[in-house]
């Protein structure tokens, strides 16, 4: 992803704005997804009915670390959303830079016109 972002940034990538639309529609539809798994493994060790023992309460504490801790499925998930988001980002920059470089010739086309 920086290389693309260093690419855009340089101006050596461009995407007209009906592209980038095109080309962000599946990053978005995943993102919407994933933000759903994402609630979904919070949800997994909430409150899970292993009883007020010391060992329910242990293994209640052991099963929310795996869903939501440190390498959990929550934490991979939103790793991918954001790497997601990224992508979705580089494209509608890319797609700002032909803009801009679009209406700076049309600028410098009716200057010179005049």
């Amino acid at each position: 992803m920086a290389t693309l972002q260093a690419l855009v940034a340089n101006r050596e990538v461009r995407l007209e704005p009906w592209a980038a639309e095109k080309l962000k529609k599946a990053p978005q539809d995943q993102l919407f997804h994933v933000k759903e798994w994402i609630k979904r493994a919070d949800a997994l060790g909430r409150d899970l009915p292993l009883g007020a023992h010391w060992v329910g309460l242990a293994m209640a504490a052991k099963w929310d670390r795996r869903a939501r801790g440190p390498e959990s499925i929550r934490e991979q998930l939103v790793h991918y959303a954001q790497a997601l988001s990224d992508a979705i980002d580089v494209v509608d920059q890319a797609a700002r830079v032909t803009r801009a470089a679009d209406e700076g010739g049309a600028s410098r086309l009716r200057r010179l016109g005049q």
